[in-house]
């Protein structure tokens, strides 16, 4: 069962704006898009420091939070996680305090969140909801050269990441990730490339 489902009181969120949330594939360059845009626009880019920020209002380690960040979690492994780790806040604690951290910089505005479904929590039109995609191969020998891993391991890795992506998504929200309608716009970076899609969205933005 979805835990921030569409309908339910915690979609739809006032989010004064402006930001941008980015959806990407793992190894679509979306990282680079987003530190490209910070700086001709004057905003912030929040990635690392949502985890940092949830693990500060739980009083949790960073690794632990980490380890929940972008992850279904069936319901052994919330049982589980009160034997392994004391420290755990529970999934239930992570999605509350990561809704309220990505709420209150989409408020605060000039803000480009990165991940974790942002884009089903946010406001329509206070912002821009991007997805990123790029062919698969693309993706691999990107992953593989920067991570320098072998094209199989990088395969596996990239497949792997798609698929707890898929899930954390569907679980949380009960949404497909690969739904164009929550998004504003689909950016294939294949085919368009980190400079041009740079240049588009700095003239929307700004």
């Amino acid at each position: 069962q979805e835990l921030l489902a569409k309908g339910t009181p915690t979609q739809g969120v006032e989010s004064f704006g402006p930001w941008l949330t980015i959806s990407r594939q793992m190894g679509s360059l979306g990282t680079e898009l987003a530190a490209r845009l910070a700086q001709p626009l004057g905003w912030r880019v929040y990635d690392r420091e949502i985890i940092t920020a949830i693990a500060r209002e739980t009083e949790s380690p960073e690794m632990v939070i980490e380890s929940r960040d972008g992850h279904a979690t069936g319901k052994m492994d919330r049982y589980l996680s009160f034997f392994t780790s004391s420290q755990d806040p529970g999934q239930a604690r992570y999605l509350h305090e990561m809704r309220q951290v990505v709420t209150h910089l989409a408020q605060e505005g000039r803000a480009i969140i990165l991940g974790r479904g942002a884009n089903w929590l946010l406001h329509e039109g206070r912002g821009i909801k991007l997805r990123l995609v790029c062919p698969l191969e693309d993706r691999i020998d990107r992953v593989a050269k920067r991570r320098e891993i072998s094209l199989l391991e990088a395969r596996d890795l990239v497949c792997e990441n798609d698929e707890a992506q898929r899930r954390f998504i569907r679980h949380v929200y009960g949404r497909d990730i690969e739904d164009p309608l929550g998004y504003d716009l689909i950016l294939n970076m294949g085919e368009l490339g980190l400079e041009r899609a740079a240049l588009l969205l700095v003239a929307a933005l700004g």
